[in-house]
C-alpha cells in the first residue's frame, strides 16, 4: 500500500521506481577499502554517501522529534509542526501516538526522508533541563511507551527512526564533555529502561549514541553501552549513529560499535581511518563489521523508493491540520477548575489583551514582515566587494547550518551579509533592538548605530552554544514615520568568542529583535482595569524557545519578565480567571490559589491555538495527564543541589528517586503530582480483578469505568505498583502500566492493562549484575494519578527470588 502511494504520488512525477534492496554479501566484495571508510560517515548534515556504481543511494535523514524539517534550516520549506514531546505523552493514548507517528511518516516522505532523527527518549531529572520539552517523560514506563508507538508508527510506513540520545543526555551544559555520574541501578531502572522498553516493544532499527560521557567514557565510544548491552544483552541488530559532531575518536568509536559518524564531512574518519589501518588500532574486520551494518540498514529502508537527492515539497491540507488539532488537544492538562472553564462562550468575549513578557523584543519582522539580505565576500569597508547572493526573507531568526554564498573558488574564510528594511514606527517613543550573533554584527536605523555585537561579545546559549548572549540597545522613534534599518553581518569565522570550532559545521546565525518599550506597570494596571469588567479572564502565559532550548537550560523556574505579577495581579481582580500556561516542562505557579481554572496547553504545534480554544470554550473534554510531576519549588525538586555540569561531572545524586519516586519518598508537597489531570465530566471505577503468572510472564488487570457526567471523555487507568519489603531502597510504587478508556456519557466499560511479570516486580541488582525479583508480596494500586485518594487496590505474590537479563 505504501508504495503505491508512493508512486503515484506526482512528488515523484508518477512513475514507479522499483525497489532493489541490496545483495550485502556481494557489495562488501565490490567496495574498496577507500569506498568502505567513505560509507561509515555522512557527506554532508543530511545524507549518507552514495556509491552509484553499486546501487548504494544516498539516504536522506533529517530532525526531529516533532516536524520534518528536510535538509534546510536556512529558508527551508514549511513543514507540519506536532506537539512536542511531553505534550505528546501527556495524551497517555497511545493509539493517537501511533496516528502522529504515521503523520510524521508522510511529511518526510514528502520531503525526500527515509529516516527520522527521533523520538527523544531522555529523562527528564529536572525541570531546568533545556532540553526536556523535547523528551516523554519523568517516568521510564510511560517514556518507553510512548516511544514505542511512535517508532511503530513511524516504521509501519517504511522509514527507520533513530532513537535519541543514548544515554543521560539529560542536560545541555557542557553537554559534549561533562561526565554523568550515576549509579549502575538508576542507569538501568530510570535512563537506560525507556530504551530498553522501546526497544522491546518496536524494534527500533537506529539508535543515536549521546555527546556526554557515562562514568567516565563518552557514549559514543563506550563498548560496554553500545557493544555489551545494546548488541549483546538486548540484542540490538540494527544501525548506532552519533549525535552531530559527536564522535570525539576513530578506532575507539569504531571498535565500541559506532558504525555511523554524523554528519560530514569527516572529522574523525576518512584519512584517520587509513592511518588507524596501518598503524594496526584498526583491522580490516573492524572496518567490515560497520559496514555491512550500515549497508543493512540502508537496506531496510530502500524499498521506500525515495530517490537519492529528491526534491522537497510541503504538504499542508486540511486533514494534516486536522490531525494536529486531535493531537494538541488531546495533550492538554485540566489542572485545576474550581469555577468550570466550560462554561466559556465565545459570543460573549469582547477583547483580548496580549503582552510579551519574555525577557528578549520581538522579532524585527514582526514590524518589517520581510527584510532584503545581500551577502558578499567582504565586510561593508571594502569597496571593492562583490555582491555573491541576494534573497528576500520573512523571519529575522537566521541559522546559516546550512546555507552558504557562492563564494569564489579562490576565497577561503568569512562571508557577510547586508540585511535591511524599512521600520514604519506603530507609536511614539522608545524602541528597544536586539541582537543575538553567531559571527558579527552591528544594525544601524537610520545610519545611526544602535546594537554593537561586533566590538564586544559575551557567549551565550543561542545557535547550539556558538552564539553571545542578547545584545540591546535604545532609541526614540516617532509614529507613522519610516526608518531604514541596517544590520552588517559577519559569518561565525569572523566571531570573537573561542565557542566555535573545526566541529562546528555552522555558518553562523543571527537573531534580530524590535519591539516598542513597555511600560510594565503601566500595561498590568490596564490589564487589572479590564478584568475587572468582565465576566471572565483567559491569560495566556508561558515560555518559548528563548527559554526552553537546544543548547542552553533554563535560568528560571519561573514565569519570565512580569507574568507572575500579570496573573497575580489580574486574577485578584478577576475571581473568574483561567490561567493558560505554554511550556514544555513545569513552572512555579506562586499564584495559583487565585487562579480557579488552571489549563497545561504544552507546545502544541501547529494547531496550538485552536487546542486551546476548543478546550477552554467546552468543545473538547480535557483528557491530558501530567507525564511530569509539577513540583511547587525549584528547591524542592531530587536534582536542586546537583544539576548541570561542575567541573566536567554531573553527580546523579538522586539515584532511582527521580519525579515522582523522590516527591513521594521525601513526603514532599507538590503543585500537580504525576500522572494529573481533570475532566468536564466524572468518572467511578470499581471490580478490580487480577491474574498474574510468573510462568507466562503475564500480570492483567481490569477494572470497570463508568462515567457518571452528561458528556463524553476519557479516564486513564494508571496501575502502580509497590514491593512491600524490598532488600534495597525502593519508591513507594512505580508506575508499570496504563490504558485509555474512552466512555459516552453514562456507558460503562472495562478497561484493561497487561504488563509483563518480571518487568513489574524487578530491581538491578549491583551485585549480581542483573535484575533481581524478590519473594515477596506486592500492592497494586489503580487510579487516575499517581495521588489518587479513590484508588483501588489489590495484591499478588513472587514465589521465589529470580534474576534474569536481556529485554
Amino acid at each position: 500500500m505504501l508504495q503505491k502511494e508512493l508512486h503515484d504520488n506526482p512528488f515523484f512525477g508518477g512513475a514507479p521506481l522499483p525497489p532493489k534492496t541490496l545483495d550485502v554479501d556481494a557489495v562488501m566484495k565490490e567496495l574498496s577499502m577507500q569506498e568502505k571508510i567513505q560509507l561509515l560517515s555522512g557527506v554532508d548534515n543530511w545524507h549518507l554517501k552514495e556509491i552509484k556504481r553499486l546501487g548504494i543511494p544516498a539516504i536522506r535523514v533529517s530532525d526531529g522529534p516533532n516536524g520534518i524539517r528536510g535538509t534546510k534550516m536556512f529558508n527551508g520549506s514549511p513543514a507540519a509542526c506536532l506537539p512536542c514531546g511531553t505534550a505528546l505523552a501527556a495524551t497517555w493514548d497511545m493509539d493517537m501516538i501511533r496516528r502522529g507517528g504515521e503523520l510524521q511518516a508522510r511529511e518526510a516522505i514528502a520531503k525526500g526522508v527515509s529516516v527520522i532523527l527521533g523520538p527523544t527518549i531522555n529523562t527528564q531529572r529536572s525541570p531546568m533541563g533545556g532540553r526536556s520539552f523535547e523528551s516523554f517523560s519523568e517516568d521510564p514506563v510511560l517514556a518507553g511507551a510512548t516511544a514505542a508507538a511512535t517508532i511503530q508508527g513511524i516504521q509501519s510506513k517504511g522509514l527507520s527512526t533513530v532513537i535519541k540520545h543514548f544515554v543521560c543526555n539529560d542536560q545541555e551544559h557542557e553537554r559534549m564533555k561533562q561526565d554523568s555520574r550515576v549509579s549502575a541501578r538508576a542507569l538501568r531502572e530510570i535512563y537506560m529502561l525507556p530504551f530498553q522498553i522501546a526497544l522491546r516493544l518496536s524494534k527500533p532499527w537506529a539508535f543515536m549514541s549521546s555527546y556526554n560521557r557515562v562514568n567516565g567514557i563518552h557514549a559514543s565510544e563506550d563498548p560496554w553501552l553500545l557493544g555489551d548491552v545494546l548488541r549483546g544483552e538486548w540484542g540490538f541488530d540494527g544501525l548506532v549513529m552519533s549525535d552531530w559532531t559527536g564522535t570525539y575518536s576513530t578506532a575507539e568509536a569504531i571498535k565500541a560499535g559506532l558504525d555511523l559518524e554524523m554528519p560530514g564531512p569527516s572529522l574523525m574518519r576518512a584519512s584517520l581511518v587509513n592511518h588507524a589501518l596501518v598503524c594496526g588500532k584498526l583491522s580490516k574486520d573492524d572496518i567490515d563489521i560497520c559496514v555491512r551494518r550500515v549497508l543493512q540498514f540502508i537496506n531496510r529502508v530502500i524499498p521506500l523508493g525515495i530517490p537519492s537527492h529528491a526534491p522537497e515539497r510541503t504538504i499542508d491540507t486540511k486533514e494534516t491540520a486536522a490531525e494536529l488539532r486531535s493531537l494538541a488537544s488531546s495533550s492538554i492538562v485540566l489542572l485545576r477548575n474550581e469555577e468550570g472553564i466550560s462554561s466559556l462562550s465565545t459570543g460573549r468575549v469582547d477583547y483580548t489583551v496580549g503582552c510579551a513578557s519574555g525577557s528578549k523584543p520581538a522579532l524585527i519582522t514582526n514590524m518589517i514582515p520581510e527584510l532584503r539580505m545581500s551577502a558578499y565576500n567582504a565586510p561593508s569597508q571594502d569597496t571593492s566587494r562583490q555582491k555573491l547572493d541576494e534573497m528576500t526573507i520573512k523571519t529575522s531568526d537566521l541559522f546559516f547550518f546550512d546555507y552558504c554564498p557562492p563564494l569564489p573558488m579562490s576565497h577561503h574564510g568569512a562571508w557577510y551579509a547586508d540585511i535591511t528594511g524599512t521600520l514604519i514606527a506603530d507609536v511614539t517613543g522608545e524602541y528597544l533592538f536586539s541582537i543575538s550573533v553567531a559571527g558579527t554584527a552591528r544594525l544601524f536605523v537610520d545610519g545611526t548605530l544602535v546594537v554593537d555585537a561586533a566590538s564586544h561579545q559575551t557567549a551565550g546559549g543561542t545557535f547550539f552554544g556558538h552564539g553571545t548572549g542578547e545584545i540591546l540597545g535604545r532609541i526614540n522613534l516617532v509614529k507613522s514615520q519610516p526608518y531604514k534599518v541596517m544590520v552588517e553581518f559577519g559569518s561565525i569565522a569572523t566571531s570573537l568568542l573561542q565557542t566555535h570550532s573545526i566541529e562546528s559545521t555552522t555558518g553562523g546565525g543571527i537573531r534580530i529583535g524590535c519591539a516598542y518599550q513597555l511600560n510594565a506597570e503601566e500595561e498590568i494596571r490596564n490589564a487589572v482595569r479590564i478584568a475587572k469588567h468582565v465576566d471572565q479572564v483567559a491569560i495566556i502565559a508561558g515560555l518559548n524557545s528563548d527559554i526552553e532550548s537546544e543548547g542552553y537550560d533554563r535560568e528560571e523556574f519561573g514565569l519570565p519578565g512580569h507574568a507572575d505579577r500579570l496573573i497575580r495581579e489580574v486574577a485578584a481582580a478577576n475571581p473568574n480567571t483561567a490561567v493558560v500556561v505554554q511550556s514544555g516542562s513545569p513552572v512555579a505557579m506562586p499564584w495559583m490559589q487565585l487562579a480557579p481554572a488552571i489549563v497545561q496547553a504544552w507546545y502544541g504545534g501547529n494547531e496550538t491555538g485552536n487546542a486551546i480554544a476548543d478546550i477552554l470554550f467546552g468543545d473538547v473534554n480535557p483528557a491530558g495527564k501530567l507525564p511530569l510531576t509539577f513540583p511547587v519549588r525549584l528547591e524542592d525538586t531530587p536534582t536542586y543541589l546537583n544539576f548541570g555540569s561542575e567541573r566536567g561531572r554531573t553527580l546523579y545524586g538522586e539515584d532511582v528517586f527521580v519525579g515522582y519516586r523522590f516527591y513521594e519518598k521525601s513526603n514532599r508537597r507538590v503543585l500537580f503530582p504525576f500522572g494529573h489531570g481533570l475532566s468536564y465530566t466524572e468518572f467511578k471505577i470499581g471490580k478490580l480483578n487480577i491474574y498474574t503468572s510468573e510462568k507466562e510472564d503475564t500480570i492483567t488487570v481490569s477494572i470497570s469505568v463508568q462515567n457518571l457526567g452528561s458528556r463524553a471523555g476519557a479516564y486513564v487507568a494508571q496501575v502502580y505498583i509497590s514491593q512491600r519489603q524490598p532488600s534495597v531502597a525502593r519508591p513507594i510504587k512505580e508506575l508499570k502500566g496504563f490504558t485509555k478508556v474512552f466512555l459516552e456519557s453514562g456507558e460503562e466499560k472495562t478497561g484493561t492493562i497487561s504488563m509483563s511479570f518480571k518487568y513489574a516486580t524487578s530491581f538491578w541488582d549491583e551485585q549480581k549484575n542483573a535484575w533481581a525479583m524478590e519473594k515477596d508480596t506486592f500492592d497494586v494500586l489503580i487510579g487516575s494519578s499517581s495521588y489518587d485518594k479513590e484508588s483501588l487496590s489489590t495484591s499478588f505474590e513472587v514465589s521465589e527470588n529470580k534474576w534474569w537479563s536481556g529485554i
